[in-house]
């Protein structure tokens, strides 16, 4: 082409030059240079077809944008998608995206509208039309009755209204619900609030039979506790620590007893502990933004507002070290292990390893997690569970399980 340019005096150069531009143009509409091909088609103007070709490129863009308008999105998606980088094209294939997305979180298709937002990166408020789809998707799974995958869509949409709150609310009700608790005895919460206990009663911590309004039990070593539906909390079983002196407390949301102490986190977010203090496993009088706690035997964690987590007590085994942990969303001590629940769904555990009860970090789509003496298990956003650590009599032997609501060691 350029010799042609260079022999426009020439007879019938300009003709030949016009030719060789029509190819090229032919070429890069053949190769998706469609911005490239238009102009040349349309600089050619009568030469040929070139002005019907140029035409044809501006019909087709108009052709896409009735469909997006009449809310043809595939057919839109397509024709953007063959005009490649004529015009806006590129943007016009999201912007359609986008379109076909919101109509699908309308009519609650949210899987599929999640995957186009999720698709789209950073285009317009497509992140944030993402947490709105995950969160209206978690808030239908819960009229439905399916918490378990709610809250596995709540952690998606974390940082839209509320979903971080409800998040937590509903991994508290899968971690801590209270229902049962177990040690040398066991406890049960029925649905009418009263309690049932069988096992070991030596120090009188079955004689549960006349607490009524309870929300929530814990058991300790040789002692129960519960929590009832005014704050309040009352405690039988041995006593040699004071860990059953809880008749002064209030205002209490959660409980968890310890080997001999009791602890309780209150609706401000500070904490209180009675019991025994060999270890200083109730040393938690100066925590504050705590939403959550959990007692092992010598040791007690908290979960703080910020994601992160405090702890202390007996350390032995390493299983105070949660300085550095973060993005946590729930907790649980063990006899000796400690386990912490990632907002990403991850796991971390520190502390004892002599029965690989602390190898956690392969685990992914995790929602709930209890760590008990010699194993540590984890329920699956799907509803499946896995377990690590010691198998004495089958109590990891969890691989079958599913449609699993809630998941606890026994310990």
């Amino acid at each position: 082409m350029a010799i042609f340019q260079s022999l426009k005096d020439y007879p019938k150069a300009d003709e030949r030059l016009m030719e060789c531009r029509y190819q090229i143009a032919t070429t890069d509409a053949g190769e998706g240079r469609n911005a490239s091909a238009y102009q040349t088609f349309l600089d050619l103007g009568d030469y040929k077809d070139s002005a019907a070709k140029a035409r044809q490129y501006e019909d087709t863009y108009a052709s896409a944008v009735q469909h997006m308008e009449d809310g043809s999105y595939n057919e839109a998606i397509r024709t953007f998608t063959t005009l490649t980088d004529y015009a806006d094209s590129a943007t016009q294939v999201k912007e359609s995206k986008y379109r076909k997305g919101a109509a699908l979180m309308k009519s609650g298709e949210y899987d599929e509208a999640a995957a186009i937002f999720d698709s789209l990166g950073d285009y317009g408020d497509a992140a944030e039309r993402l947490n709105q789809t995950n969160y209206a998707k978690a808030e239908a799974l819960l009229a439905e009755g399916n918490d378990i995958a709610a809250m596995a869509a709540f952690r998606k949409a974390a940082g839209f209204k509320d979903a971080l709150k409800r998040y937590y609310q509903l991994v508290y009700v899968y971690t801590s619900d209270g229902s049962i608790a177990t040690d040398g005895h066991t406890v049960g919460l029925k649905s009418d609030g009263t309690v049932v206990a069988v096992g070991d009663n030596d120090y009188s911590q079955c004689d549960v039979s006349g607490w009524t309004d309870i929300v929530a039990v814990s058991a300790g070593f040789f002692h129960t506790v519960g929590l009832k539906s005014d704050g309040t909390v009352v405690a039988v079983g041995n006593n040699a620590y004071g860990q059953c002196d809880v008749s002064g407390w209030n205002d209490v949301i959660e409980i968890s007893a310890g080997g001999n102490y009791t602890v309780g986190l209150k609706s401000d977010g500070t904490v209180v502990a009675v019991g025994s203090i060999s270890d200083g496993e109730c040393d938690v009088s100066g925590w504050k933004d705590i939403v959550a706690v959990s007692a092992g035997a010598w040791h007690t964690v908290g979960l703080k507002t910020d994601g992160t987590a405090v702890a202390v007590g007996y350390n032995d085994q390493g299983q105070c070290d949660v300085n550095g942990w973060k993005d946590i969303v729930a907790v649980s001590a063990g006899t000796c292990p400690t386990v912490g629940l990632k907002y990403d769904g991850m796991v971390v555990a520190v502390g004892i390893n002599d029965y690989d009860q602390s190898d956690v970090s392969g685990w992914t789509d995790i929602i709930a997690v209890s760590a008990g003496t010699f194993h540590t298990v984890g329920l699956k956003a799907d509803g499946t569970v896995v377990a690590v650590g010691f198998s004495f009599n089958g109590e990891c032997d969890v691989n079958g399980w599913t449609d699993i609501g809630n998941t606890r060691t026994l310990e």
